[in-house]
């Protein structure tokens, strides 16, 4: 099975260093992480990749005080191309030629709890086989197949719902139920415990309104490869467009994210992008007062269409935003109820995002477009081992 393969290709790496930002790092960790990536790839016998690429970092932190995950993948994406001392690492790129390369950027700090060991943990595979791995998600999706893996009895749905962790609950209910418990909690609980108390079914509320619109892998492929929607007889038809739908839906902000349709293109717009974003994210927090400070651990789905002359690299575009979102909504950096105690603070921050680069159609805007979703963090979940989980899912049910 050819996807069996294309897994085979993905590169894991596995650093045992604490992981710095660009200000914190010494001019020996620096080396030393590169020879690290150096001694690893060579002797797993693979070369720097000079293609797109899919790209995954994990951040293992053993500090109480830990930097913030846009400043760390900004100096780690800067460290994994060229070599600083090219008499140890007799090679002209380390990993890739540039991280222009990364057409789809994972990153995930794993600050909630503490750790025992220091890690930098990177997967990385050839953008071109994330692509393949659509197109068969696709053929699944409609039962395209003219061989053996034809079988009307898989249901693309029930894929998806084996790793669903999405609420239920209407997040309206609970957040009535909320506020019924907050005015219940004062009355009759001890002053210490009635914030804690009322404070869960606060964590309830939010969590269930980040999870009312859910985008998943087969959202992607539908918005990657965006076809004409045709129906069989007896349908009427019409044309539904999935690039105007995931990028309008909600209007500037609201349940289902933040959308930004005017990218900054030229020198000296980045101050009027950042300043855009937190705009809208006063407007959000105005209008879903509840949802600041949040109680969930957050993570950030940040789909990229380019401007049409400009484009930009994925980790400079997280740093754009995820400043904006810690300021904006406070997103905990801990364990809900977790223990505080072993820690000096609580951080507010961001600890996971994903940003994927959307290529460009004859229809999309001018200026490009950005549609940031917020969703409850889910460790090691994301849209790549998403993608891999629904195919050896099917694959299992062929069986």
């Amino acid at each position: 099975m050819q996807f069996i393969e294309r897994s085979g290709q993905i590169l894991e790496l596995n650093i045992p260093m604490e992981p710095r930002s660009k200000k914190g790092i010494s001019e020996n960790d620096k080396q030393l992480f590169q020879y690290h990536i150096y001694s690893q790839m060579r002797e797993l016998n693979r070369r720097a990749f000079n293609s797109p690429v899919i790209m995954k970092l994990d951040f293992y932190s053993t500090i109480n005080n830990p930097p913030h995950i846009h400043t760390l993948t900004k100096n780690y994406l800067d460290l994994l191309s060229t070599p600083i001392d090219k008499k140890k690492i007799k090679r002209n790129n380390l990993l890739f030629k540039d991280d222009r390369q990364v057409e789809v950027l994972i990153v995930n700090h794993h600050i909630e709890e503490k750790h025992n060991k220091p890690s930098i943990q990177i997967e990385i595979m050839r953008y071109s086989n994330f692509v393949k791995d659509l197109k068969l998600i696709k053929q699944i999706q409609w039962n395209d197949f003219d061989c053996e893996a034809e079988n009307p009895k898989v249901d693309i749905d029930e894929l998806l719902e084996r790793h669903n962790d999405k609420m239920l609950t209407n997040w309206k209910q609970s957040l009535e139920t909320y506020y019924d418990m907050k005015d219940f909690y004062k009355k009759y609980a001890e002053d210490d415990e009635s914030k804690n108390r009322a404070d869960i079914h606060l964590y309830h509320a939010q969590r269930s309104f980040l999870t009312e619109i859910e985008f998943n892998v087969v959202n992607l492929v539908d918005l990657y490869f965006n076809e004409t929607l045709e129906f069989s007889e007896g349908f009427d038809f019409f044309d539904f467009d999935y690039r105007k739908h995931w990028f309008s839906l909600g209007g500037k902000s609201g349940i289902s994210g933040i959308n930004i349709q005017d990218l900054p293109t030229a020198k000296g717009e980045t101050k009027k992008f950042k300043s855009e974003i937190d705009e809208i994210l006063q407007e959000f927090s105005k209008r879903f007062s509840f949802m600041s400070p949040l109680l969930i651990n957050l993570s950030l789905l940040i789909l990229y269409i380019p401007a049409k002359n400009t484009d930009r690299d994925l980790d400079n575009l997280a740093r754009r935003i995820i400043p904006q979102i810690n300021k904006r909504l406070q997103p905990a950096g801990k364990y809900f109820l977790g223990n505080y105690d072993e820690q000096d603070y609580t951080p507010k921050t961001v600890t996971e995002y994903q940003v994927i680069r959307i290529s460009r159609q004859e229809n999309d805007p001018k200026e490009g477009a950005i549609r940031i979703m917020l969703y409850p963090k889910s460790p090691y979940k994301n849209i790549w081992d998403d993608a891999q989980s629904l195919i050896f899912d099917w694959y299992d049910m062929l069986d």
